[in-house]
């Protein structure tokens, strides 16, 4: 939940959306659905233009980042001003 109230904030102050990397722990489609509809609940205030977006980490990830994770991050940065990211550690 902080996390993603965490990006809502960038989002919000710098006028780009902000990904938030989930560990879902689940490959049950129905759990990855419902943890899906609870982010864009929670998003959906914000323009489509500055939502965040949601990465799921699943248990089968390996084949995740060979299809759907990395076109998934490739998507959100395509087009993207890369000098305006910026990178804040959480300690």
């Amino acid at each position: 939940m902080s996390a993603i109230s965490y990006a809502k904030t960038m989002s919000l102050k710098h006028g780009e959306p902000a990904v938030v990397v989930f560990n879902a722990g689940t490959d049950d489609e129905y759990s990855l659905q419902t943890l899906r509809s609870e982010f864009e609940d929670l998003v959906s205030p914000l323009s489509t233009e500055i939502s965040p977006v949601l990465v799921l980490g699943i248990p089968s990830i390996a084949q995740d980042l060979e299809s759907g994770v990395v076109a998934t991050i490739e998507s959100f940065l395509e087009g993207a001003e890369l000098s305006t990211f910026r990178y804040t550690p959480r300690l």
